[in-house]
C-alpha cells in the first residue's frame, strides 16, 4: 500500500463512493468500461450502480489500476498484492465475507452503499478488484 507506482490521477474515492467523476447512485450517459486503465463504470437506465476496479493485472482482461484508493481523507495505493490484512486495518470488520477456495472476499457496508473486496488465493494470493455498489 505504496504510492510509489501511481501512473495516473485517477482517484477510487471510498468517502464519496466516487471515481474519475462518477458518483455511485448519480447519473451518467453510458457504462464506461476503460480495461487498459483498470476500471468500469455500470449501472441501470442512467444511474451510476457500480463503479468496478481491478488491481490483478489481467483479471478479467483489465489491466491493473495505477491510481490512488482515498479512505477518511487518506490517500493510499493498492496493487495485487494488498493483503486482506491491510484492508481490514483500513476498512475495519467487514459485515460479511466469504471463501470458495479459490476467491475471498470481504464486504464492507457503508448506508446504503457496498465496498466488495476480492483476492484470488489459488496459489500466490492476490487482490483482484474492489467493487463499490448500491445495496
Amino acid at each position: 500500500m505504496t504510492n510509489d507506482s501511481i501512473k495516473n490521477n485517477l482517484i477510487l474515492d471510498l468517502d464519496t463512493f466516487s471515481l474519475g467523476g462518477y458518483n455511485l447512485g448519480g447519473q451518467k450517459n453510458k457504462d464506461v468500461t476503460k480495461k487498459g486503465d483498470g476500471y468500469g463504470i455500470y449501472g441501470t437506465g442512467k444511474d451510476v450502480a457500480n463503479i468496478f476496479t481491478c488491481f490483478n493485472d489481467g483479471y478479467n482482461d483489465f489491466s491493473a489500476f495505477k491510481g490512488i484508493v482515498r479512505y477518511r481523507g487518506q490517500e493510499y495505493f493498492f496493487d495485487k498484492n494488498t493483503t486482506y490484512q491491510q484492508v481490514l486495518s483500513l476498512l475495519g470488520i467487514p459485515s460479511n465475507e466469504w471463501n470458495d477456495g479459490v476467491e475471498m472476499a470481504a464486504l464492507f457496508e457503508v448506508e446504503d452503499k457496498e465496498i466488495e473486496v476480492s483476492w484470488n488465493i489459488d496459489g500466490a494470493s492476490s487482490l483482484d478488484y474492489i467493487s463499490l455498489s448500491i445495496n
